[in-house]
């Protein structure tokens, strides 16, 4: 019997898991909705996914949980400038 697993299957790049990941804790949170959603600043470097949602989580008031492993060794793009929270994930 096989088992799925998307983490461990090379057909799912770690990049894509981070891209469900963000799209998940977008449209799950208070601040996907049009009505909530208010810009902030964003100032995140090029970095770890790790450390990127951790600083993301800080400037956009949001908290989040994540599984250290499932982000690991992914690398984010920089983003600077005033976001909504879900566009400001959409940018990584």
């Amino acid at each position: 019997m096989h088992h799925f697993n998307p983490a461990g299957s090379r057909a799912f790049p770690r990049r894509f898991l981070l891209t469900v990941l963000c799209l998940g804790i977008a449209l799950l949170s208070p601040f996907a909705s049009a009505e909530g959603a208010s810009t902030r600043s964003f100032d995140l470097p090029a970095q770890s996914a790790e450390s990127a949602l951790k600083i993301f989580s800080n400037q956009s008031g949001q908290g989040l949980i994540m599984n250290a492993n499932t982000v690991a060794g992914i690398q984010t793009k920089a983003v600077k400038g005033d976001f909504t929270p879900a566009d400001a994930l959409a940018q990584c």
